[in-house]
């Protein structure tokens, strides 16, 4: 299961009757005191805090058999790490005490506090926390699937291509290189920059920095949008000869 921080937490109002996991209301297989949907990052973690504050009735629903530490990408990116490091077995990773189940969930019914999987379970809940991941969509922006499929395009928000980007910085004697953000959310929003400034070390100790022309382009307002980070980063893109384009 890849990282994601996005997590929403759905209350019920009726009184904590079963906590069990035995057969509650509406027909469920199982009933638990919180079900957690994804078992990223954030699932992993609320899960661990959970059992560490004494809740033993805990269930994570999570149909991935391997957890991906996904800010180790950055380094697979610059060449300082692999994939394989990255990732770990999702058992490894669940929190003691926590009930597994290795499942997809394809229906959410709020009113009968339950969650469906695809393989026909039905799991009820007192608490949800939903942190179910991101996909990346390729398609939805024309071309950019056919640009990953050429030796000249990558990304480090994947672990297919993340390698991709070490071999490209390295190949790199002269030219042109291009690294952008998108002025929309996005996970680590930092990480298009760290891939531009971990190049940029790369081609400079390497001798190669001046016959390179690197821009990093972004459809934010500005390099950071915290200023005293913001300060710090214009010295480094500065350093680094960098040209920046903001809001394109």
């Amino acid at each position: 299961m890849y990282s994601c921080s996005l997590i929403i937490v759905l209350f019920s109002t009726d009184p904590i009757v079963n906590t069990t996991g035995r057969l509650r209301r509406g027909g469920s297989a199982v009933h638990h005191r919180v079900v957690i949907v994804g078992g990223g990052t954030a699932g992993i973690s609320v899960a661990a805090r959970l059992r560490r504050a004494g809740l033993e009735d805990v269930a994570l629903v999570e149909p991935g058999r391997h957890h991906y530490y996904q800010p180790l990408w950055t380094l697979v990116g610059g060449g300082f790490a692999r994939v394989d490091q990255s990732r770990r077995p999702e058992s490894s990773v669940v929190p003691r005490g926590v009930r597994w189940i290795a499942d997809e969930v394809v229906e959410l019914d709020p009113d009968a506090h339950r969650v469906t999987t695809a393989g026909g379970a039905r799991v009820g809940y007192d608490v949800l926390v939903l942190c179910p991941g991101v996909e990346l969509a390729w398609d939805l922006v024309p071309g950019l699937a056919e640009a990953m499929a050429t030796p000249f395009a990558t990304t480090n928000y994947s672990p297919e291509l993340a390698p991709k980007t070490a071999e490209l910085v390295r190949r790199l004697r002269s030219g042109r290189a291009l690294f952008s953000a998108p002025g929309t959310p996005v996970k680590c929003p930092g990480a298009p920059q760290k891939a531009a400034y971990l190049a940029c070390d790369h081609w400079q100790r390497a001798g190669r920095l001046a016959e390179i022309s690197v821009t990093f382009a972004t459809g934010a307002g500005g390099i950071f949008g915290v200023p005293e980070f913001a300060s710090t980063l214009s010295a480094v893109v500065e350093r680094y000869g960098i040209d920046t384009r903001f809001a394109t």
